[in-house]
Order: C-alpha cells, then sequence, then structure tokens
C-alpha cells in the first residue's frame, strides 16, 4: 500500500516537487541528506537533485516517523525495510503499551516483557522490532539503563536458571550486541574527548558488558576504543600506550576464570600509573582483593557513569 498518492505517480522529481510529495521543506530535505545521508539523489547535468521513487518512499516514511516524536538522527541509518516496520509498530496496538504517553519506567517494563515474549517464540524479527522502536522515543542513555542493561540481567539469570537456550541466548545477544553498536556509531567523540579502552580478558568471551561501558563512556563524552571480547593483556597494555588512553573499562562475568586471572594481574602490574582500570560485572568483584586500589570496581552502570565524570574532571 502506497504511503501517499502523489508519491505513488512520481517516478523522478527535482527537490521542489520532493519537498510538496514528502511534506518536508527543501531546507530540511538539504539539512538530512548533509547531515544524515537519507538520500542519494541523481544530479541533472546541471546539478540539480532528482529523486528516484525509492527515494521518495524513504523520505515519507522518515517524515512520518519524525512527526511521531522519533529523532532523525536515531534512525536516519535504517533501510526502508526497517524504517516501515517501525512505522508499523506505531500504527499498532503494541504504540499504546510501549509509546511515549507512558512513564518512561513503565514503557521500558512493557517493552522487557513483550521483548521477551517475542524470545521465547523465536520471533527475533519482532524482538528487533520492539528494540528499534524503543531506540526511536529513548535517548542512549535511557535505553541503555531502562531496556538494555535490565535484558541482559535477566538473560544471565534466566541462563544460570537453566530456563533459557543457547540458541535464544545467541539470538537475544545478538540483537542487543548490533543495537549498542549502532548506538555507538551514532555518537561521534567530542573534539579533545579523552580515551577509554573497552574490553574483556583472555579467556572472558561475554562482550555485552563491555559494549555497555563503552556506550555509558561514548553518552558521557569519552571516545571509546572498543575492542570486543577476549583480548591477552599485552594487546590491552599496547593499545593503551598507542592511543594515550585514560581509562581501562574491563567486563568481568566468570569471577573463577584463571586465564583471565592471570591476565588481569599482568595487566594491574604494567599498566601506567595515570591510567584508571574499572572493573565491572557480575564477576568483577571476586578480583577485587587481587587488584587492590589499583583498580575500581563498578556495581553498576550509574555508578560508572559516576566514576567516568569523576575520572574527566
Amino acid at each position: 500500500m502506497s504511503d501517499s498518492a502523489p508519491t505513488r505517480r512520481a517516478v523522478s522529481l527535482q527537490i521542489g516537487a520532493a519537498a510538496r510529495a514528502t511534506g518536508i521543506s527543501t531546507h530540511t530535505l538539504r539539512i538530512w541528506e548533509r547531515r544524515y545521508g537519507v538520500v542519494r539523489p541523481a544530479r541533472t547535468p546541471g546539478g540539480s537533485r532528482v529523486y528516484s521513487q525509492a527515494d521518495i518512499d524513504k523520505l515519507s516514511v522518515l517524515k512520518r516517523l519524525v512527526d511521531d516524536h522519533h529523532s532523525i538522527g536515531q534512525i536516519a541509518h535504517l533501510d526502508i525495510a526497517e524504517l516501515r516496520a517501525l512505522a508499523e509498530i506505531g500504527r499498532s496496538d503494541e504504540k499504546k503499551t510501549i509509546g511515549p504517553a507512558l512513564t518512561r519506567l513503565d514503557a521500558a517494563s512493557a517493552t522487557r516483557d513483550k521483548f521477551f515474549a517475542a524470545l521465547d517464540g523465536l520471533d527475533i524479527v519482532a524482538a528487533e522490532r520492539l528494540l528499534l522502536y524503543a531506540a526511536g522515543f529513548l535517548e542512549p542513555r535511557a535505553l541503555l539503563l531502562d531496556i538494555v542493561a535490565p535484558i541482559a540481567d535477566e538473560i544471565g539469570q534466566r541462563w544460570q536458571a537453566g530456563r533459557l537456550r543457547i540458541a535464544h541466548e545467541h539470538a537475544a545477544s545478538a540483537l542487543l550486541r548490533n543495537l549498542l553498536g549502532t548506538l555507538m556509531r551514532t555518537r561521534p567523540p567530542e573534539l579533545g574527548a579523552a580515551t577509554a579502552v573497552a574490553t574483556t580478558l583472555s579467556g572472558e568471551h561475554h562482550e555485552l558488558g563491555a559494549l555497555m561501558a563503552a556506550l555509558i563512556a561514548v553518552v558521557n563524552g569519552w571516545k571509546v576504543l572498543y575492542l570486543g571480547p577476549n583480548l591477552p593483556a599485552s594487546e590491552i597494555l599496547h593499545v593503551v600506550e598507542q592511543s594515550d588512553a585514560a581509562v581501562v573499562l574491563l567486563s568481568v562475568v566468570d569471577g573463577r576464570n584463571l586465564e583471565a586471572a592471570r591476565e588481569l594481574g599482568a595487566l594491574s602490574a604494567k599498566l601506567p600509573t595515570g591510567v584508571a582500570l574499572v572493573l565491572g560485572g557480575r564477576g568483577a568483584g571476586a578480583y577485587a582483593d587481587m587488584v587492590g586500589a589499583r583498580a575500581t570496581v563498578s556495581d553498576d552502570l550509574p555508578a560508572l557513569e559516576h566514576i567516568l565524570r569523576r575520572a574527566r574532571q
């Protein structure tokens, strides 16, 4: 079904006609193209923009979503199929359940419940749509604290209790990993921002904690080098020296991992004095005595945020 009759009749339009077809001003069209790359219209020999039917379709859906209180910066990177899926959720009864009219906590709780209902049924498309919709009306920090982190915690709890199959855990982790990566790419660092390195040690393959730590650093103005999981201390030290990093953020899930313990000992012993070492995650407390005053153990993301803000002063 077409978004509008004028849009369906259009084959190729110059910018004035495209503005009328989509309801977006020519000024806004130019800004969206230059700043967000929403479409890349062809050019006439004289340099005028010419918009294709695909361009008009995408712009029309973007306009509807922005009118529905989505941030253009949060949705500009989505393709037309993802944008239509997001718009469809906005038209459905789900919006009455998780839309901006509810309190933030109510909306987040409903989103998490629906996410796990979709995950239990292995409806990965529906689970992803819920995350995309939430990303459209929540700022990255709120999305992380109210939805992503609680979902990650519940995944861990269900896994430990034997209430989550490997396939479900992998699917959920992949969705969260993709979302967090996208959010970090939409937040370029401030000019002159201090550098933080985020990773996990050798033997520690769970990376969601490191990704969440990386994003909380990004939204607090840090330039973040996210290195992925399972990295030897020697490689972390090399990156710290090369990047002149001020902070190393380590996620620890398994507090009984001997390989990770050895690597943490080597890292804390050789890390330059002026570089802060922060441990977070379910297993971080197990290493508190080993690293002593050399490292700070963060209990949760708000605590990490406080540490990072203090480190920037």
